[in-house]
């Protein structure tokens, strides 16, 4: 697609980095880099003390990506008021994206990246402008079947996520465990909903060149180390292996979170610390290089939209074990995976043991075959091309 006719396509994100939301940057770049012209407005919160600390940020740093333009502002958030910085936020973003079109002028289209709350932002532009959206749901929140994901919901919130998903003119869940949540707040979405998956960068995520690391066997995890992830599950089930004593493991859990510390006693009480170990934060290059030295990747997950991770895993040809819990039921089967319940280490720990054993039979190259075929960034952003085209006024 040629620049003069290429889709010009305003993004706007619910988070966006340093503040989280790298996904949303990627998802933005291979949009341009499949031919649209994408410019992104962020706001990102900030605490009180380090507003100043944050400049305003206009323009490309990535000149290899053409056609890309970023728009980056700080928001202070008011301590413990998520509904007063809920209805701010919104107001703000609202505004800066009225003084973008007014001195860059208007769109094709709106992507949203979340319903919470930039899609709330963009049914109020459409309203005023007229300008279509595709509100893409990333929230692991919306998996339906789950009282922790639904306790995250407030009675304040339905009203809102009703007004960004009617809205939309098309709404694209990352996994099909979004959609029961979303037409239960907005029926009328039913016939506008469409399963998109999440994309990998297959050149980075590769099989590595070097054979398969020697035993013992390594499982890595990769998570922020909150209660959602299920890290807590993940120990109780190696620690069982452990003791079972029939093979040799080890585990190796990559990140931080406000679990870290309570993990790593979990850990220390239980005289593991010999077999489990925390890498800390990782930087992409540090990701790779666990995924390239591990023999599968585990992650308990209580419930997840989507999970990226698993599919650099598997990009890397690793087999996975996940969680039923989710987006994972999507793309885990027989021949990259095994699925678990959350919350059952027991289960858990036969999974393991089950892996450590039947390893051969997960091909490293089918594996990641299934991933650029489903999940590279050429293939899902193609997609999302043909979605723009189909509600641009013609």
């Amino acid at each position: 697609m040629k620049s003069s006719s290429a889709i010009r396509v305003m993004v706007l994100p619910s988070w966006y980095p340093p503040r989280g939301g790298q996904f949303f940057r990627e998802h933005s770049q291979a949009i341009a880099q499949a031919g649209a012209r994408v410019n992104v407005l962020a706001l990102n919160p900030k605490g009180l003390k380090s507003m100043f600390s944050q400049k305003e940020k206009t323009g490309n740093d990535f000149a290899w990506v053409r056609d890309f333009k970023e728009e980056i502002r700080p928001y202070p958030v008011i301590p413990f008021s998520a509904r007063a910085n809920a209805k701010s936020w919104t107001r703000q973003l609202t505004r800066m994206t009225k003084i973008h079109l007014a001195s860059q002028g208007e769109p094709d289209l709106i992507q949203v990246h979340s319903s919470m709350w930039a899609g709330l932002v963009a049914a109020r532009i459409k309203r005023d402008f007229g300008i279509p959206y595709v509100l893409t749901e990333h929230r692991g929140r919306f998996i339906s079947d789950s009282l922790t994901a639904s306790a995250l919901f407030r009675k304040w919130h339905i009203p809102l996520l009703r007004e960004a998903f009617e809205g939309a003119d098309i709404v694209v869940t990352v996994s099909q465990a979004l959609q029961a949540k979303i037409l239960e707040i907005s029926p009328a979405c039913r016939d506008k909903m469409v399963t998109i998956p999440n994309m990998v960068d297959t050149r980075f995520f590769s099989t590595p060149l070097n054979k398969k690391p020697p035993p013992p066997f390594v499982f890595f995890c990769l998570a922020h180390l909150d209660p959602l992830k299920g890290v807590d599950t993940l120990i109780r089930a190696a620690d069982l292996l452990i003791k079972k004593g029939e093979v040799p493991i080890r585990l190796l859990i990559g990140g931080e979170g406000s679990q870290k510390a309570q993990l790593r006693e979990m850990v220390r009480k239980s005289g593991n610390e010999s077999f489990i170990s925390f890498s800390g934060h990782l930087e992409r290059e540090g990701v790779r290089h666990c995924l390239h030295r591990a023999h599968a990747f585990v992650l308990p997950s209580r419930f997840e939209a989507f999970g990226v991770v698993f599919i650099e895993a598997m990009a890397c040809g690793l087999p996975v074990i996940a969680s039923n819990a989710g987006g994972a039921s999507d793309f885990v089967g027989r021949e990259t995976g095994l699925l678990v319940p959350p919350d059952d280490p027991v289960r858990l720990a036969r999974a393991m043991e089950l892996i450590t054993k039947t390893l051969p039979q997960y091909n490293p190259e089918s594996v990641r075959n299934h991933v650029q075929s489903n999940f590279s960034k050429g293939v899902v952003a193609e997609k999302y091309l043909e979605l723009y085209k189909s509600i641009i006024p013609k």
